[in-house]
Order: structure tokens, then C-alpha cells, then sequence
């Protein structure tokens, strides 16, 4: 039966005593990780006592180990459900009360969240790999069948409460070769990495390997080892976050090392402002791709290094970079279409749902779902121009209504990015107010040793958008809080301005 096993091994085939992972300064060839892989499998198999599409909760960073358990998964049928580890000792205790079953796995540094959690019968990875003399002896049954779930990946979503996504092998595999096909993917890449294996941008480590090339990867980002590696192993195709991307362009030692390397740097997590798309094109010298997507849905749209060029080359064409590229060959989006005055009806703005065959597999049992067609609303509110292009207004739960007219943050930051010489960061969210219902906020970072007042945002904005999306007030902040995956969190924010900007 076909399965990421089954991918995984013919890479093996393949590729032999190709490296196949760099762990900062370990690495491994596809023959060793298969090696030890096939350990980690009959290990699980056998604490999950032979029980098929057992949950292995794994509270861990990213690490080789890591890495040969999710593939040990894949091999034996158990589903690989890898935890955030920033969550609180509260948080995970909740988490695992939902699996008392699930064979439990951490790293060292893990380990005592895991005790806090009040977490019993836990298996130390470090030591995962150390009993050997009878794994080949363990039956493993028929191993992974295209319709089990390979991965369950958590969600907070808009509620803050955990959501479990479940792919299946079969969606995966689909995935994998279409989205392969369409970013020119090929085994001859070295792609470098900080992604998370508990986010869906992490998986990418293992769409690496079953592709057949090198993936470099990292536990954290520190801008100046992640440059270091980069040069060192001659990295070709770098994947970041929009965050990372700014961080290394504001960072005065970016120009001492060399990036002659790299090929392509593909970003996700959300579309950047045209002048830092600009911006990185011009001082990495290299291609720039946009994926956009979500844990649902995996990737759902690309915005091609041709798109971004033809951008940068005219001016005419530049709004496409502001937009999250096209769809995917398989993927079908269309729009939820709302009613509110302006969006409406002239960009036709509304919920942008998604339907494709590598769709995550929902337990209806649990009130998770997709609409009676096959279509998964994501929560993204957008429109599609008349090439096909996908623009992003903001998210659902994020739209502003203010004085009854809605407004969606995404316009009014990209407004307030336009201030290059002054701007280095900003997040727009709404705020309670009697009179309005809400009002538009905007919480701005000044770039070092500039001035930049409040009355000089709102009145540029007030020139460049309409007169009721311009802040009413504007915070300057030394820095926008982050969420796990990089990326500004507005709860975090918005928590902020409730105790010390809008305290009543």
C-alpha cells in the first residue's frame, strides 16, 4: 500500500549516502535515518501495543530524533501529533486529558512541562534509539494504508482552544506532488528551514526528504548561525516568515555574508508589504515565492518568482504583490461573498473557502466540518481579480466595524507600511468604543532615531484610504508582541491596549 513510508524509501533508493538532514552541525544520509527510523517505528509499535492509528503526542524540538519518529509513524500506521512546546504546563495539561491513550513522547528540555502537565509514562527521545536488540522482532502488522492519518497538527484558530487537523497519506502524498510540481521542487535542492515541525510550515522538512533533497534545519532562529549555516552548506532554496525576512534586512550584519547560493526564498504565514517584497529582491538577489495557506488546507495558492518580477519590472503591475499568487493545479477557491457597502461589491470581498484533495480529514463527531459541497471555509476574508490573482483582506474575526462600515486591517497596515523611511512595523485591530462600536487602532513601531507622530500617520493615511478606515488613534510601541510561529499576535496586543491603553 502507498504511503510517506513507501515515498521516504524510495528516496532511500535513490539517493543512498546523500546527506540527507543538517541539524546545525550534525547530519545524516538517507540510508542512516532510514536505519534509525525503522528503529523509532517498532519502538512506538510497540509501546502503542500494536494498536494501528495510536496517537505519539510528541512535546519536542526540532531534532533528528524528532524527525525519524515522525517518519517511524509512517511506517507502522501510528499518527504523529506533534505539540507546541511554548504552550503553558495549564495548557498541555488540558491537551493530553483529550488523549489518555496516546503514547507520550519529549525531549530533555521538555520534560519538565511535560512533569508540570502532570504528564505520566513519558518516553525520553534522547533515549528512543538506545534499545535495539529486539526491534527487528516486532510485527508490525500491514504498516500505513493510504486513508489513515499520517500527521494530527493543532489549530488554536480564533477561539484559543486546540484544534486537531488530521492528514491523511493519501492527501499528503497529493499534496506533495503537486505543490512540488508547481514551486519547481526538485532533489537537487539544499533547503534550509526554522519552521517548527507543530506547524504546517514544518512539514516541509518532510515534504524535503520525500522530494529527495538536503533540508538544513534549526530549532530556533538566531539571524547570525542561520546565516552562518546558510553559507557554510550552500543553501539554495531558504524558507522564512515575512518577520524573519524583516529581521535580516534590518540587520546591519546581513551584507557580510554571502548569499550567492541561494536560488529562490519562499515566505509564507502572510503576503508582505510591496516595499519589503522590493526591498528583499533587491539585497538577496535572488527569486522570492509566496505560499499561502493553512493547517486545514495545506498550501492553497503561490505567488510565482515570474509574478514577482514582472512586478518589480513594472509599475503597473505592481499591486501583485500584495496579493497571495494563484491557485494551486487541484485547488479550488471561490468567495463567501459578504454584503457590506464598499468591499462588496467592488472587489466582491468576502470568505475565501477552498475546496481540494488534500483537504485535512475532520471529526464530524466533534462539530468540525466543511460546507455541504467539499469547500472549507478558511477565515480569511479576500477576493480573486480577473486573472485569478488572490488578495487578503484580513481574517474574519479580525474585521473592523466601525460607525456600520467595515474595514479590514490588512488595507489600513499596508497604508501605514508605505511610510518606509519611518514605519518598521505595524498591526491594526479594532477597540470597544460606545460611540462607534468600534474604533480602527493602529500600533506602530518607529524604525531607530526617527520622529513620527500620531497626527502624521492619520493624516497620511487620510490621503491615501478612505476618510473612515484611518486610525482614530495610533500607539508607537517599542516592539509587536509574537506567537509561536513568528508571525505579530493580536491577542496578545489587544490585551496590552485593554490594561494599559484603554483601562477604564
Amino acid at each position: 500500500m502507498m504511503s510517506l513510508w513507501k515515498l521516504f524509501e524510495r528516496s532511500v533508493q535513490l539517493y543512498h549516502k546523500k546527506t540527507a538532514l543538517v541539524e546545525v552541525n550534525r547530519r545524516i544520509s538517507f540510508d542512516d535515518l532510514w536505519e534509525i527510523s525503522r528503529r523509532m517505528g517498532r519502538r512506538l509499535w510497540k509501546e502503542a501495543k500494536g494498536k494501528k492509528q495510536r496517537r505519539v503526542l510528541i512535546l519536542a524540538r526540532n531534532s533528528i530524533e524528532e524527525i525519524a519518529v515522525f517518519l517511524g509513524c509512517f511506517q507502522t500506521g501510528l499518527i504523529a501529533c506533534p505539540v507546541n512546546w511554548r504552550h503553558s504546563a495549564k495548557e498541555l495539561q488540558k491537551l493530553l486529558a483529550k488523549y489518555p491513550d496516546a503514547v507520550l513522547l519529549s525531549d530533555q528540555k521538555s520534560m519538565e512541562l511535560m512533569r508540570q502537565a502532570g504528564a505520566e509514562n513519558v518516553l525520553l527521545l534522547e533515549e528512543m534509539d538506545s534499545a535495539r536488540s529486539d526491534g527487528d522482532k516486532c510485527d508490525l502488522g500491514n504498516g500505513a494504508g493510504p486513508e489513515d492519518i499520517a500527521v494530527q497538527l493543532f489549530t488554536s484558530g480564533s477561539t484559543g482552544t486546540p484544534k486537531e487537523v488530521g492528514h491523511t497519506h493519501s492527501g499528503l502524498m497529493m499534496y506533495l506532488y503537486t505543490y512540488a510540481l508547481e514551486s519547481r521542487w526538485t532533489a537537487e535542492e539544499i533547503y534550509q528551514t526554522s519552521a517548527n515541525l507543530f506547524h504546517l510550515s514544518g512539514f516541509s522538512i518532510i515534504l524535503s526528504l520525500l522530494i529527495g533533497s538536503t533540508t538544513v534545519f534549526f530549532d530556533h532562529f538566531d539571524a547570525v548561525e542561520f546565516l552562518q549555516v546558510m553559507e557554510r552548506e550552500k543553501s539554495s532554496r531558504v524558507s522564512m516568515i515575512p518577520t524573519l525576512i524583516i529581521r535580516l534586512l534590518q540587520d546591519k550584519r546581513m551584507p557580510a555574508f554571502d548569499f550567492s547560493s541561494v536560488k529562490k526564498i519562499v515566505y509564507g504565514g502572510s503576503p508582505m508589504n510591496e516595499h519589503v517584497v522590493l526591498q528583499a529582491m533587491e539585497q538577496f538577489h535572488c527569486q522570492m515565492e509566496q505560499a499561502y495557506g493553512a493547517t486545514e488546507s495545506c498550501c492553497m495558492a503561490i505567488l510565482l518568482p515570474e509574478d514577482h518580477q514582472r512586478a518589480a519590472d513594472h509599475a503597473q503591475d505592481r499591486k501583485i504583490l500584495r496579493s497571495a499568487g494563484r491557485p494551486l493545479p487541484l485547488v479550488q477557491i471561490r468567495i463567501r461573498q459578504e454584503t457590506d457597502k464598499e468591499e462588496g461589491k467592488q472587489q466582491g470581498c468576502g470568505e475565501i473557502e477552498v475546496k481540494s484533495p488534500f483537504l485535512c480529514t475532520w471529526d464530524t463527531k466533534k462539530g468540525q466540518h466543511n460546507t455541504a459541497d467539499g469547500y472549507h471555509p478558511t477565515g480569511d476574508m479576500g477576493w480573486v481579480d480577473s486573472d485569478g490573482y488572490v488578495y487578503l483582506a484580513g481574517r474574519k474575526h479580525d474585521l473592523i466595524i466601525s460607525g456600520g462600515e467595515n474595514v479590514y486591517p490588512k488595507e489600513v497596515e499596508d497604508c501605514i507600511a508605505g511610510m518606509t523611511d519611518t514605519v518598521k512595523a505595524v498591526c491594526v485591530l479594532g477597540m470597544p468604543e460606545p460611540c462607534w462600536g468600534e474604533i480602527v487602532v493602529a500600533c506602530v513601531v518607529r524604525k531607530e532615531n526617527v520622529s513620527l507622530s500620531e497626527d502624521e500617520v492619520i493624516s497620511w493615511c487620510r490621503r491615501h484610504i478612505a476618510g473612515y478606515k484611518k486610525p482614530k488613534k495610533v500607539i508607537f510601541c517599542d516592539y509587536l508582541p509574537e506567537n509561536a510561529n513568528g508571525k505579530v499576535s493580536r491577542p496578545l496586543l489587544r490585551k496590552y491596549l485593554e490594561e494599559h491603553i484603554f483601562a477604564k
